[in-house]
């Protein structure tokens, strides 16, 4: 059975993204993924001004490299070394393999946000997830006490729910957002 690898690599290092099933899908989160990392390339080139680093011609001109180099849109073309550079491949798998999803579910259904061949990567995944979440959790607190003087059950549930750090304790039948780990079997 064929997947698709989205990671990056780098100086001593080689990071998995995501693992897909069809093309289609990959290519589209190989570019969201490489998208993300032009946009903090172009953040840091910005910090480098705002901070007035006493080396900025250095900073400055590895930013610009590095968004040049992620401007590239050719997921074989593309080359940011001796950055991180991201990729997307094709991997052969044979036989059933287990897999761990990360998803994220409310009362309207489900989104995967990851699948996983480890369990490990799986709760790397779900942690970032779930601190994506409670950030924009406490983010709709602050703003409906300053609209409403007040403070949401509901929200409070959520940020309860969110705050819990471990994926085993973690319960997914809060009613809001929230995120956990299934494991399955990906048949060939």
């Amino acid at each position: 059975m064929k997947c698709f690898v989205v990671g990056e690599r780098g100086e001593g290092h080689n990071k998995i993204y995501q693992i897909y099933l069809n093309y289609e899908a990959a290519k589209k989160g190989w570019n969201d993924y490489r998208l993300q990392m032009l946009q903090k390339a172009q953040r840091n080139l910005e910090f480098c001004f705002q901070e007035q680093d006493e080396d900025i011609r250095a900073c400055q001109s590895m930013y610009e490299e590095q968004i040049k180099n992620l401007s590239c849109e050719d997921s074989e073309k593309i080359n940011n070394n001796p950055y991180e550079t991201p990729y997307l491949r094709e991997q052969e798998l044979s036989g059933d393999v287990e897999v761990h999803l990360v998803l994220i579910g409310s009362y309207s259904g489900e989104t995967i946000k990851g699948i996983h061949l480890t369990y490990e990567g799986a709760v790397k995944n779900w942690d970032e997830q779930r601190k994506i979440l409670l950030a924009d959790a406490l983010h709709a607190k602050e703003t409906y006490q300053q609209r409403w003087g007040r403070l949401d059950e509901g929200i409070e549930e959520k940020i309860n729910s969110l705050s819990i750090e471990n994926p085993k304790e973690a319960h997914n039948n809060c009613p809001y957002e929230t995120v956990y780990i299934e494991k399955k079997q990906l048949k060939e």
